[in-house]
């Protein structure tokens, strides 16, 4: 009887550490959970997505998100079952202003 039961993959794309480059000054700005959540919604990502990735309670993100989507920084649209969030031009200003420093 084999020892293993499954096949595990590497995580890649957004779930990566390394595709996450939180500026310090964001980070100082937002806290790390919401900067953290910003940053991974470069692309429209779901909040199932985020939650996987960040391991944050599904309360929690949804409450951040919701916090960024009011202050304008995010946008958001049904997609089927799911509701996809992305950044606004504020957000890509925001972060990518903040890379600068």
């Amino acid at each position: 009887m084999p020892d293993r039961f499954g096949i595990v993959y590497p995580v890649t794309g957004i779930f990566t550490e390394a595709a996450l480059r939180i500026p310090d000054p964001l980070r100082r700005l937002l806290g790390k959970a919401r900067s953290r959540i910003l940053v991974q919604a470069a692309e429209p990502v779901s909040t199932t997505a985020v939650v996987a990735a960040t391991g944050l309670p599904l309360g929690a993100v949804g409450g951040h998100l919701r916090v960024l989507t009011e202050a304008g920084l995010l946008q958001k649209r049904r997609s089927g079952r799911e509701v996809l969030y992305w950044w606004t031009d504020a957000a890509r200003a925001l972060v990518t202003g903040a890379s600068t420093f």
